[in-house]
């Protein structure tokens, strides 16, 4: 599978390679930059997990307010929630736990920066 920035970046290597030589590119030769919140924005949706039993699927996506918090659905997609509240600080990794109906989750405490297990039930 291509990634949609395949053709992007394979458009910058003769313009890099032409201003590597000494080259002079002018503005309108080059490809529009790729927009910042494509680069460095959350997704809308990552690090999907499937229940260990298949009936539930789990990813980090922001709430309302911009803050990465971990949501559950039916394994279809339908029936999304959140199922954390964090309002400051973003999770950055959960995991199933082995019975299939725990999530764990690793937070800080105000950007301490040391990680403390949370169980969901």
């Amino acid at each position: 599978m291509k990634s949609k920035w395949f053709g992007r970046t394979r458009a910058l290597f003769p313009a890099a390679l032409l201003l590597l030589s000494g080259g002079a590119v002018r503005a309108e030769e080059l490809p529009p930059l790729i927009p910042k919140e494509v680069m460095f924005g959350d997704p809308e949706r990552s690090h999907p997990e499937l229940s260990p039993d298949g009936t539930q699927l789990a990813w980090l996506a922001p709430d309302k307010n911009g803050v990465v918090n971990v949501w559950v659905g039916a394994s279809n997609g339908s029936d999304a929630r959140a199922v954390t509240n964090e309002s400051h600080r973003p999770i950055q990794w959960y995991a199933w736990a082995g019975d299939g109906k725990h999530i764990l989750y690793l937070q800080d405490n105000a950007g301490d920066e040391v990680d403390h297990l949370f169980p969901l039930t």
